[in-house]
């Protein structure tokens, strides 16, 4: 009969405990829920932009040259295009790889329709960590040019815009990976 109790009294407390672990979790969520609606998404990046758009600086972009193979001999091109002067040099870097993303003046691009920058993070060792979407490695043209053209593209033009940037390193979603488009290994950064 104790035996029977105390099964009994242990599957009351289970069932009290689960009961209460759900009442705080809808809770909880409510909570969230509500928060989310009352206030929108705050884009710095947008309202620095938008505070200083009257003031520009130049910066010079490098896009692939069309029907070049050797990354050692005019591989890239460069174009001059003028950004929001912003000096933070992370908001900056995003500028700058948003104006590859558009691809050049004579509209050819190297990047994918569906190009995301998910983050960028500049380290103090001067390493840029470029984290781009699945939809960017997925969506590369196929071919170790187009690939090249896309890590060179990027890391030479943070480096020659932003000195504190000495080396790139890229990250899909988040997450290393062995290439980014099946060809060159991205494990470890560019120069």
């Amino acid at each position: 009969m104790k035996e029977k109790r105390r099964i009994i009294l242990a599957a009351a407390l289970v069932l009290a405990a689960a009961a209460a672990t759900f009442v705080l979790f809808s809770l909880e969520r409510s909570r969230q829920l509500s928060g989310q609606e009352a206030s929108e998404p705050v884009d710095i990046e947008t309202q620095v932009q938008e505070a200083r758009a009257d003031e520009t600086i130049p910066v010079t972009l490098y896009f692939h040259r069309p029907g070049a193979i050797d990354p050692a001999r005019g591989f890239l091109a460069s174009e001059k295009r003028e950004i929001p002067n912003i000096e933070d040099p992370a908001l900056r870097a995003r500028q700058i790889i948003a104006e590859l993303f558009k691809g050049r003046s004579n509209g050819s691009r190297a990047f994918p329709d569906q190009a995301r920058l998910r983050q960028f993070y500049l380290l103090e060792d001067g390493t840029a960590v470029v984290d781009l979407s699945q939809e960017t490695a997925d969506g590369l043209p196929a071919g170790i040019t187009s690939e090249l053209a896309v890590i060179y593209s990027i890391t030479r033009s943070l480096r020659e815009n932003l000195e504190e940037v000495k080396r790139v390193l890229f990250l899909v979603e988040g997450q290393s990976q062995s290439t980014l488009g099946g060809h060159i290994s991205i494990a470890d950064p560019f120069r």
